[in-house]
């Protein structure tokens, strides 16, 4: 019965990795009652037996690949306990970051996967008084100075190790780094990434690869949408929940008598980015084309915003710089809906950068652009000059890309990178052009992309 309880609790340890969960009810298990109930009874031995195959299932879906220690010392003066690895490998963890990532009920909440200790209840010079290695070596045991006690596998620890090498891994993985960006131009024409609407909502590989293929290229075309209203959302709802504007949740996107928007008109629409009057701007917008005017025009324009910026990073660093720099206002002033009366305003750059120099954020509209000016003559003249070199640099022929929607397509673009316009058509009772959009966040959608992954291992 003590080899089953032994190997059942190494187990829980050690899958609480991924998921806490398992290590908080695997205690529970052996706590309830009291282990020594637990002992006493005739089929204790049967489910433990049958627990830690649950267990092993778990670690062997968690992909945890088990590396155990071999020496754990305390290095008071440092403030820090070294730890060798199997493998001969060292690292260091400071005492201060152990004790405020403590996991045990105490100091966390496992089923939200939450700290409950505050940082007034840590001394910034805490250190522990001693240090044990249990589980084979995959498990240390810190006794702090109080007395508080915390347990930490030898898996979490090394998902966490403090070295260089470490923390470049960590970014480059899946867990935490966003897909890397692929560039491209008007040969998208022909090439765009293209997936079926009943799978992208039934089948869970193909929505996970739509969402990689959103993240790298930030275009794709869902085909086969029943050619009626209401379906769009269900992709928004399969993110996670669509993102409510001034103008509601879905957009119907027609030429009106009295538009209060410039996609509600039928004239020509110029690249641009939705809703850069918001300081937090919609990360993706899904268009389906539930009805396509017939001959010339409604013709739909879209470029990578940041192919442009690269093009002119590299050839007119001075152009670059301004438009990284100079705040631009934008502005939408009406009345929708149930929203009724609106003035939205806020400033930002057209292009925008991480701290790592990295293109994070394009916001371009010359219809909301606003008209207030507040910098100098020389200033005005030079940031035109840049808009202006951005704007022909969209529109260039290696660059922009003409897709007509076909009925049932739903057009996505990545916001606050592509760009999208119109080209100009003319109405008749008979001809029409009706979309309906909505948008949704990319907070959700790179969530729903990690949960797939651990889900399915993707």
């Amino acid at each position: 019965m003590l080899r089953w309880l032994n190997k059942y609790h190494k187990l829980a340890a050690r899958a609480s990795y991924r998921r806490p969960d398992i290590y908080t009810s695997s205690w529970e298990r052996c706590t309830t009652g009291g282990r020594v109930g637990l002992l006493s009874t005739g089929s204790s031995v049967t489910r433990f037996a049958s627990w830690t195959r649950e267990l092993q299932t778990a670690v062997k879906s968690s992909c945890i690949d088990v590396e155990e220690v071999i020496d754990a010392s305390l290095d008071i003066a440092a403030g820090a306990l070294n730890v060798t690895w199997a493998n001969r490998d060292n690292s260091v963890f400071p005492f201060v970051w152990l004790r405020d990532s403590c996991l045990c009920e105490q100091c966390h909440s496992a089923p939200v996967g939450a700290r409950k200790v505050t940082l007034d209840k840590i001394e910034l010079d805490v250190h522990p008084r001693e240090v044990k290695i249990k589980g084979g070596g995959g498990v240390l045991e810190l006794t702090w100075q109080d007395g508080h006690v915390s347990i930490f596998n030898t898996d979490w620890l090394r998902n966490r190790k403090f070295d260089t090498k470490a923390a470049k891994n960590r970014l480059a993985s899946s867990e935490y780094h966003e897909q890397d960006k692929q560039l491209w131009g008007s040969e998208m024409s022909n090439k765009m990434v293209k997936y079926d609407f009943k799978q992208v909502l039934s089948d869970d590989e193909t929505f996970y690869t739509y969402l990689m293929s959103m993240e790298s290229l930030g275009a794709a075309v869902v085909v086969n949408t029943p050619r009626e209203g209401g379906h769009v959302e269900k992709i928004g709802s399969r993110v996670a929940h669509m993102h409510q504007t001034h103008y509601g949740e879905v957009s119907k996107i027609l030429g009106k008598t009295n538009p209060s928007n410039n996609s509600y008109t039928t004239g020509p629409l110029e690249l641009h980015t939705d809703l850069t009057y918001k300081c937090y701007a919609p990360g993706v917008i899904l268009m389906h084309c539930i009805q396509q005017c017939k001959g010339d025009g409604g013709d739909s324009y879209i470029a990578d915003g940041f192919n442009a910026a690269t093009k002119i990073r590299q050839t007119d660093p001075r152009a670059f710089h301004l438009l990284t720099t100079i705040d631009v206002g934008f502005r939408d002033v009406g009345a929708e809906g149930k929203c009724g009366k609106f003035d939205l305003y806020y400033k930002a750059p057209t292009i925008s950068t991480d701290k790592k120099g990295n293109l994070s954020e394009i916001r371009f509209s010359q219809f909301a652009r606003d008209t207030i000016p507040d910098m100098s003559l020389s200033a005005t003249q030079d940031l035109y000059d840049a808009l202006m070199l951005f704007n022909k640099t969209l529109y260039a022929p290696d660059m922009l890309v003409t897709y007509k929607m076909n009925e049932g397509d739903i057009l996505c673009v990545d916001n606050r990178r592509v760009l999208h316009g119109r080209k100009g058509y003319m109405p008749t009772p008979e001809n029409a052009r009706y979309l309906e959009g909505i948008f949704y966040q990319w907070d959700e959608a790179r969530s729903r992309a990690r949960v797939l992954r651990q889900e399915h291992g993707f």
